[in-house]
């Protein structure tokens, strides 16, 4: 079975900008527990790995604004499909399950809460980066 190219890619550029553009009002404005000084440590650990992605993102784009990215001839196997939601959803949802979850006190140590990032970071990190430079590595001329 056959995905469209355009489909898996501007699905992952929506859910890789909503979650980017979302992260930072929603550490800043929507928690109440996190303290001033807490709330850029943990913008701060979330903000390179997002950010590089939301930068690849608008740079594919941007270098593609003429071409038809949904051209019916280009697709993917479904399982790249399934992978690449695999691999950015969880990333984006953990994080903001883990801030949550410490502004519900469903965790009470903050210090849980900047090292849960690092480990969200590696563990769906290195797959994520791998997903965003296969579908977003590609420039207009790339075929």
């Amino acid at each position: 079975m056959r995905v469209n190219e355009g489909y898996v890619v501007s699905s992952a550029a929506f859910l890789i900008m909503i979650g980017h553009i979302a992260i930072l009002p929603y550490i800043f404005f929507f928690t109440d527990r996190l303290l001033p000084t807490d709330r850029l440590d943990i913008a701060f650990l979330v903000a390179p790995l997002t950010a590089s992605a939301f930068v690849v993102t608008i740079r594919y784009a941007i270098d593609n604004r003429e071409r038809d990215i949904f051209d019916p001839t280009k697709t993917v196997n479904v399982l790249f499909a399934a992978a690449m939601l695999a691999a950015v959803i969880p990333f984006l949802v953990a994080i903001f399950i883990l801030i949550g979850a410490y502004d519900t006190s469903a965790i009470n140590d903050v210090e849980f809460v900047k090292r849960g990032i690092g480990v969200i970071e590696i563990f769906f990190g290195a797959s994520f980066g791998l997903f965003v430079s296969s579908i977003f590595g590609q420039g207009k001329d790339d075929g």
